[in-house]
């Protein structure tokens, strides 16, 4: 990881080999889960979804494969107490967009 920068429509992106497109509802998303992990109904309206969408799906597997958040119950991912957490890429994204600066290598 070593940047964060806005791309075309001012979308922000982590450089980490691979761009990772964190669009708004993606960003949203993630500072729902700043404080504490957060359940899927949090998520879904940080994001804006009314319901548990294939479109929801697709972006929380977006954020998962791209490393930001993880399940806290991750063998049982449709149990009713799971909750997702940003993992520590995910926390210096969403620090480096808020601050507007380049993010710190971890």
């Amino acid at each position: 990881m070593r940047a964060v920068k806005r791309g075309p429509g001012g979308q922000l992106g982590v450089q980490a080999g691979v761009q990772v497109d964190v669009e708004a509802r993606d960003a949203a998303m993630l500072r729902a889960c700043v404080e504490a992990a957060a359940a899927s109904r949090e998520l879904r309206q940080a994001g804006g979804y009314a319901g548990r969408t294939r479109s929801f799906e697709q972006r929380i597997n977006r954020l998962r494969s791209a490393g930001l958040i993880e399940m806290t119950v991750p063998d049982k991912p449709r149990s009713s107490a799971q909750r997702y957490r940003l993992t520590a890429k995910g926390r210096a994204a969403v620090a480096a967009a808020a601050a507007g600066r380049p993010e710190p290598d971890a």
